[in-house]
């Protein structure tokens, strides 16, 4: 059986509810990552989700909810991670907003929830 490309590394991956970031999880836990897979919303399905990959690839994968862009809920997130004591070998700041709308239609309020998401969020959480 050939090693697999991940195995044994920690990997924090953000936006895993959904489209890449829910690949992602796959993908790093089929190369035997331990991921914990933060996501905004708890869902049972979500749950299950992970559940299912972990014992199918036979690594932790971990959901922690948290909104990225409130500073006390990241902060909480941080801690449940750390408290672990495990390092973290990769953060895969994957979530992320789109705002579709010409230059001239665009509004302040969307320009700065898009920086904050996109940008501000993730640097402060990498921090």
């Amino acid at each position: 059986m050939a090693k697999k490309l991940l195995e044994g590394k920690n990997t924090i991956v953000t936006g895993s509810a959904r489209g890449i970031g829910h690949k992602t999880v796959e993908v790093f836990a089929a190369n035997g990552a331990n991921v914990w897979a933060c996501a905004r919303t708890q869902t049972p399905e979500f749950d299950v989700y992970c559940a299912e990959l972990s014992a199918k690839h036979g690594v932790e994968v971990k959901p922690v909810y948290f909104e990225l862009t409130d500073i006390e809920q990241v902060k909480a997130a941080v801690k449940v991670i750390m408290s672990e004591k495990k390092p973290v070998d990769a953060i895969i700041n994957n979530a992320g907003i789109t705002y579709n709308a010409l230059f001239q239609m665009s509004n302040r309020e969307w320009i700065d929830k898009t920086l904050d998401v996109n940008f501000v969020a993730p640097y402060i959480f990498t921090q």
